[in-house]
Parts: structure tokens; sequence; C-alpha cells
């Protein structure tokens, strides 16, 4: 009869550890399945947010091979980064809205000294310094 005794204190034991045994098994499988979840979220953010980096990588080269850029271009980096501001925190979002308030400007400038509508000399002067600090900011 004693070993009866022993075997029902060790029934007992046993049947107070397994909550917690299995209290920690879920903590356990929720803890890997937030780090999968975290990680999934880790992979769709940086596919959107390589697609913002490609389109401003495009704009740039433009704007390094040719001193400028066109409509299209343009178009085409506000299209890629229309998502910036969802996607990154709140001071590159702002840098990718000057980066295209700049190249506006830079289509501006462009356009008045290539149509040759600036009414005076030293105007003109002062425009393509203007174009090349812009082009400088860039760089």
């Amino acid at each position: 009869m004693a070993w009866i005794d022993v075997l029902e204190v060790i029934l007992n034991i046993f049947k107070g550890l397994l909550t917690p045994i299995i209290a920690g098994v879920v903590a356990y499988i929720a803890y890997q399945q937030h780090k999968t979840n975290r990680d999934k979220l880790r992979f769709n953010l940086y596919d959107r947010r390589l697609k913002v980096f490609e389109g401003l990588m495009s704009l740039l080269s433009a704007i390094f091979k040719k001193g400028m850029c066109n409509d299209q271009e343009r178009d085409q980096f506000q299209r890629a980064t229309v998502e910036g501001s969802f996607l990154f925190d709140k001071d590159i979002a702002s840098y990718l809205d000057t980066i295209h308030k700049k190249t506006v400007e830079m289509g501006t400038i462009h356009a008045a000294l290539k149509l040759n509508i600036l009414p005076r000399e030293d105007k003109r002067d002062q425009t393509v310094e203007k174009e090349s600090q812009l082009f400088d900011w860039f760089m």
C-alpha cells in the first residue's frame, strides 16, 4: 500500500504541473506566431518600400544623366512614391515630397531657359544659378 500512496502523490504532482506546462507551450506557440507575423509584415513592407526606392533611383538617374527630368519621369516617380507617407516615417515622406517639389521647380526653370522667356539678361543669370543650385542639391 505504500507504493500506491507514493504513486498517488506523484500523480498529483504531475496533475499540478500539467497546467503550467500547457500554459508554457501555448505561450511559446503564441510567441512563434508573433515572430512569424512580424517577419511576414517586414517582408511585405520590404517589397513596397523597394518600389519607392526604385522610383527614386530612376528619377535621380535621369537627373544625373541629363541634368533634369521630364514630366514623364516625374510622373513615374510620383506614382512609385505615392505610398511613401504610409510606408515610412514623416521625415522620409517629407523628403520624398521635397524631391518632387524640387523636380517641378527644376522643370519650370529649365523650360523658362529653353524657351528664353526671361526678360532681362541678369534675370537669366539668376535663373541659371538657381538651376545649378538645384542640380547641386540633387547631387
